[in-house]
């Protein structure tokens, strides 16, 4: 696991302890699982996040928004996000991620 650009490395302390971590980071704040049969794709991806993981062992996958750093108590952030469930390659998933979050790689 590892926080796209962006985050500068930031990963929260709960996480940092639990799972294997790349050295690697993530070029977009996406990540993308493929069916079996290779015909589906579903991603998860916000504008900005601070991990990209998944786990084969319960197939769970997650793009954890980052909302920015020193929130104050009560105050509201917004971050953008979609969810795809589509029938098509990972390929084809990451450039409609690309085109409705033109974010640069």
């Amino acid at each position: 696991m590892h926080g796209p650009q962006g985050t500068d490395g930031w990963i929260p302390d709960l996480h940092a302890g639990l799972f294997t971590h790349t050295s690697v980071p993530a070029r977009l704040p996406l990540v993308m699982v493929q069916s079996a049969d290779g015909t589906h794709t579903s991603a998860l991806g916000f504008e900005q996040s601070h991990g990209i993981f998944s786990s084969c062992g319960n197939r769970c996958y997650h793009a954890d928004p980052h909302f920015g750093f020193n929130l104050a108590p009560g105050e509201e952030r917004t971050v953008r996000g979609r969810l795809y469930m589509m029938k098509g390659t990972p390929e084809e998933a990451m450039a409609r991620f690309q085109a409705d979050f033109p974010i640069e790689p």
